[in-house]
Parts: C-alpha cells; structure tokens; sequence
C-alpha cells in the first residue's frame, strides 16, 4: 500500500463574507486500486464559530465525485502537523464544529485575486501566514497593511513599537528579509541598540542561554548577589585562565559545588568576595574540604547519638532474652553488633535502618546462637511490637533456618507478646494507683 498527503485550498464569497475552503485529503494505492480519503474544513472571517468540518471517502476514478460510503468497519487516526482527523463511520459526510488549531492554517491559497472584489483588497497579505486570522486581524486595524507589504507578520510587539515611532517603520522596510528571517525580538533588540539584525540574533541566543545555563544549574540564586551575565563573564573567564581541561558545563557544576558548600559553612551570600572568589579553583577546594570536614563532625555527633539511644533501648529489652534446648536467644547491646551480624551472615540488618525501628519501639532486633558458641551468628529475628508477632526469621544469605530454630524463634515470639502485654498492663496499673494515690482527699 503507497499513499501520499495533498492541500488544496481556494476563497469564495457567500452572503458578502470571504469564506476559506481547504481539502485535506489522501490518495491510496491498495491492490491496484485508488482510493482517496478526504477532510472538508470550511473557515470564516466572522463569527463565533470560524471552523466546520467533515469527513468523506472517494472510491476512486475520474467523474464519480466525492461521496460518502459505509464499507470501511475500521477507525483510521491520520496524525499529520496540526491534523488529527478521525476517519470513523459515524462520522462520514456530517459537519462539525471544531477548535481552528486542529488543521494546518498556512496553506497557500490558489485564487487570491478573489480578495480584489471584497473589502480587503488593500490588505496586503503576505501569503506566509494564517490567511483567515489576518483578514480579521486587518478588520480590526488597517494599520498592518505596511507590514503586508514588507512581508512581515504584524507581532503585537511590532504594532505597538511602530505606531509610536516612525523611524521602527523604516527599520522594518529596509531590513525586512532578516526580521522575517530572525524574528521580533531580534529585530527590537537591534532597533533599539543600533546593530546588524543578525548580530542581534545572536546577541539574544547567547542571552537566552546564558538565563537557561544558570537557572538550571546555579541554585538558589535569588539568595544570593548573583547577576547571572556577570556569573557568566567569570566563568567564561576562569574557564580561559585555568589550564584545567574542563568545559563550560563542568565548570558551572563545580560551581554548583562551591555555592552549596559556602552556604553549608554559613558564609555571607551576599558578599561578592565569596561569590566570585579571585582564585576560584583554589577556594573551591578549600570551601569543599571545609564543609565536608563539618558535615562529617555533624554526622558524628549524630551517629553518637544513635548509638546512646540504642544502648538505651537495648538495656530495656534484656528481660526479652531466653535460653532453651541448646540455643539461646539474646537482645544486641549495640549498633556494632547489628552490623557484625549483618556482615556475618551477609544480609541486610545493620545497613537497613532497622537500629532506627529499634529506638523508636517499631521492632525488636535479637539473634539466636548456640548455647556452646554464643558469640557465633548463626540465624536473626525481627519482632514487629506494632503486628504483634514474629516478622523475618533468616540465617545466612537469607536462607530459612531449620524446622526446630523456627520453633524456637515462635515461642520466643509468644513469650515475647506475652510479657510485653504484661508489661504494659502493669504500667496502667500503676499510672492508675498512682491517680487514685494522689486524688484522694485528706481525712481530717
């Protein structure tokens, strides 16, 4: 099957309006036989409505015409540009009311002398552009017939600049080739700064990523004294002073490192000396190894601790430890121990966070070892207090330990719910007696 897309699009007045016809449609060469399938759209100046479509299918040949037929069951999705027409049954030969963005605007038109009997016959069109929304545009201001006739789409921007100074008019006339070419803002920016329309051009690509380069990898910037065509001056020029071979990219990561490591150290953002150091690779290093000097006395402290908090819990615990049939069952003294026994039987306690379940009374860590070698990891329990019973009972690498260790570590686990329970209940008996204790009235 070889198919290819076709435009065809024509003017014509109904009722004095200027109306846009245009024809999207397919030719298809399917076992020897032509077949076209077609989209209608019919545009107007006026109105709410300025969009109608159809759908439609040709079964091929000359003198047949347009007709619709029901034969194709299937649903056909045609995604080409702006086109996104559903070729389904239900839909031949109806009209309907669409969006204007659905279909490709700027097809070239084949009898634009049409324009030359209705009211717009001074509009200048430039036929590079979105006829129907110029004539309207032209409805509403006359004014954008210059820009017609130098070819120009009339911007918003280049209307409202032109009708306050004239001389943008013979700007735009005699350089109308590069600001079609180049754009609005190019051709403002040369206006207003006495450049080449080209040179403006790239004047405002290299502005764009300048603002792009460093609002995506300079961080809080407005924090800071940071001019962002200032920031990429000095890293223009670090990157040509130092004979590091590191591109530009590279260097504005660095200096993403640099930056959050002065705010770490609680620097003054705001000074202009530690944001554009003289040296920069020098206190980038210095800045660098400072903050990870302070981070690491922070996590130290930190670390300290956990592991008082850990010793803490663990002491609470030690009633939970049980011996029987030969194994013993014992509660760790510290985070050491878990990694130890992690690192021993090569599984995930001791680098999971569960020293973090522990101190907050989420879990309960223990580990069941021979009563003959009791310093011998051999297989880790995991008690949840919150699901009241035993969650995770493994051995090395993860591996089930044998029927008996998991007999054991169930009745561990029952004993353990058990005295927790008591425990608990005790501590209500006591906050009780303690309220009654202290609210009973003096006898006198």
């Amino acid at each position: 099957m070889t198919w290819q897309n076709n435009r065809v699009s024509w003017l014509e007045v109904v009722d004095g309006e200027v109306v846009q016809r245009i024809w999207f449609y397919r030719n298809y060469k399917k076992r020897g036989r032509e077949v076209t399938k077609y989209v209608e759209c019919v545009r107007k100046t006026t109105g709410d409505k300025h969009i109608i479509w159809r759908n439609g299918y040709w079964g091929g040949g000359f003198g047949n015409g347009f007709y619709p037929v029901y034969e194709q069951k299937e649903v056909v999705h045609w995604y080409y540009g702006y086109e996104n027409a559903c070729f389904s049954e239900r839909e031949w030969n109806v009209w309907k009311e669409e969006r204007e963005d659905l279909f490709d605007r700027c097809i070239p038109v084949l009898n634009l002398d049409v324009l030359s009997e209705t009211r717009f016959k001074y509009c200048a069109y430039p036929c590079n552009c979105d006829l129907i929304r110029w004539l309207r545009v032209y409805d509403a201001d006359n004014s954008i017939e210059f820009f017609g006739k130098c070819g120009l789409y009339p911007f918003p921007s280049f209307v409202n600049l032109a009708k306050k100074d004239r001389r943008f008019c013979r700007f735009l006339r005699d350089n109308a080739a590069d600001v079609d070419l180049y754009g609005p803002q190019a051709a403002i920016y040369a206006y207003k700064n006495g450049v080449d329309v080209v040179e403006a051009r790239r004047i405002c690509v290299r502005k764009a990523r300048i603002d792009r380069d460093v609002r995506d990898y300079i961080p809080n910037a407005r924090e800071t004294c940071i001019d962002r065509n200032r920031l990429y001056e000095y890293l223009e020029k670090t990157k040509a002073k130092n004979g590091k071979n590191a591109g530009f990219y590279s260097l504005l990561v660095s200096y993403n490192d640099y930056l959050r490591a002065i705010k770490g150290l609680g620097l003054d953002l705001r000074d202009t000396k530690n944001i554009y150091p003289a040296d920069f690779w020098r206190m980038h290093d210095l800045r660098v190894d400072e903050y990870k000097a302070l981070k690491a006395k922070q996590d130290s402290e930190k670390r300290k601790k956990l592991y008082d908090d850990f010793a803490e819990k663990a002491l609470e615990l030690k009633p939970l430890e049980w011996a029987a049939d030969g194994f013993v069952i014992i509660i760790p003294n510290d985070i050491s121990d878990l990694i130890r026994e992690g690192g021993v039987l090569n599984h995930c306690v001791g680098k999971m966070g569960y020293e973090l379940k522990v101190i907050k009374g989420q879990s309960i860590i223990a580990f069941v070892r021979k009563a003959e070698a009791p310093d011998a990891p051999l297989v880790t329990l995991e008690y949840r207090i919150d699901l009241g019973k035993l969650a995770q009972c493994y051995g090395r690498s993860d591996t089930v330990p044998s029927e008996d260790i998991r007999a054991l570590a169930e009745t561990w686990a029952k004993r353990v719910k058990k005295q927790l329970k008591e425990s608990k209940n005790d501590g209500k008996r006591n906050r009780t007696e303690t309220k009654q204790r202290v609210g009973t009235p003096i006898a006198r």
